[in-house]
């Protein structure tokens, strides 16, 4: 144990030397500056090894946008969240059917209408209907507590939206 302890330790020490001087822009390897570095990667197309670098380093917008041209979504939406991008960590997420992720993501950029979009898709349309509503779209959360059958939601809400021929129909 006191080895394994002692290994991890060097492990985390060098670890936190090779970031200081990735962030510090000094020699990263064979005498290249992360920059230089990373712009070869990039060149020789290794644009999840590259986006490692710059995650590492703390460049979170360029990890997410390189994790993004390499395909590689959900990685890119981590690198975005952490990058304070939450509306495109979001949308990455979602283009990486990480459903759950991006519903959350969503609703921490307040974008609840995509949010609600998701849920819907889902068939959590109780769930939906009460973002869509939160987020002023009274005939769209209407529609779709209708189509959750809570008919007196629905009624409630096309009244809301001017919508009274529609509400009547709810009864």
């Amino acid at each position: 144990p006191v080895v394994l302890l002692g290994a991890f330790v060097l492990t985390a020490i060098t670890l936190m030397i090779v970031i200081a001087l990735a962030r510090r822009g000094r020699t990263f390897s064979k005498g290249r500056s992360m920059t230089r570095h990373v712009s070869d990667l990039i060149a020789d197309n290794k644009l999840v090894e590259a986006a490692d670098i710059c995650f590492t380093a703390g460049d979170f917008a360029k990890a997410a946008n390189l994790f993004n041209r390499a395909g590689e979504f959900a990685k890119a939406g981590r690198a975005a969240e952490a990058a304070g991008r939450l509306e495109d960590a979001a949308n990455y997420y979602a283009q990486a059917n990480l459903w759950d992720e991006a519903v959350v993501t969503y609703r921490e950029a307040e974008k609840f209408d995509q949010a609600a979009a998701i849920l819907d898709q889902a068939g959590k349309h109780g769930q939906a209907a009460k973002l869509f509503e939160s987020a002023g779209h009274w005939e769209r959360a209407a529609e779709v507590y209708e189509k959750d059958r809570q008919f007196i939601e629905a009624a409630r809400l096309f009244e809301k939206a001017q919508k009274n021929t529609r509400a009547g129909e709810m009864f």
